[in-house]
């Protein structure tokens, strides 16, 4: 399944639209307002929060950030690997042996598990930062929490607020 999830270019939290390639709605993104950690909120299109994103509040030299599911159980923690480059270390995500591969910088990369491709996203040009997620098998609205996490650990490497 492909999905382009693209921040909106104006907004208090931090939102985001998922829509399909034929640009049908498939799920939002809605941020809160106020939140040191920019939680974000992955919401199905009957409002229902599925995944929960936030970064980690205490960082000094390795961002952070973790998905939760909607009953707030930890799902995964991506870190920042202490390296030149972009590399990220994916923790606590229960039984999946994943890994990035790609060139993070550019929003080119691939998602393995077990060094088998399972998703990929590529940056789209656009007045906004927008992403074209192909999610293979994997549950759609897990894999766009993952580009939402990615892109608040960047985004606050960069000294962004949203």
């Amino acid at each position: 399944m492909q999905l382009v999830v693209k921040n909106k270019f104006w907004s208090l939290g931090g939102a985001s639209t998922v829509k399909d390639i034929q640009d049908n709605p498939v799920a939002n993104v809605k941020g809160k307002v106020f939140s040191i950690t920019k939680k974000k909120f992955i919401k199905d299109l009957q409002g229902n929060t599925q995944y929960i994103v936030r970064n980690k509040f205490w960082h000094f030299f390795m961002k952070s950030a973790y998905i939760y599911d909607k009953d707030k159980n930890l799902v995964c923690q991506i870190k920042r690997k202490f390296q030149i480059g972009s590399k990220f270390r994916f923790l606590k995500c229960g039984d999946k042996n994943w890994e990035i591969d790609g060139n993070f910088w550019g929003w080119n990369w691939k998602l393995l598990e077990n060094g088998v491709v399972i998703a990929a996203v590529s940056r789209r040009m656009d007045w906004t930062d927008a992403f074209v997620l192909d999610t293979g098998a994997q549950d759609p609205l897990l894999m766009v929490a993952l580009v939402i996490a990615l892109d608040n650990i960047t985004d606050r490497e960069k000294g962004q607020r949203n």
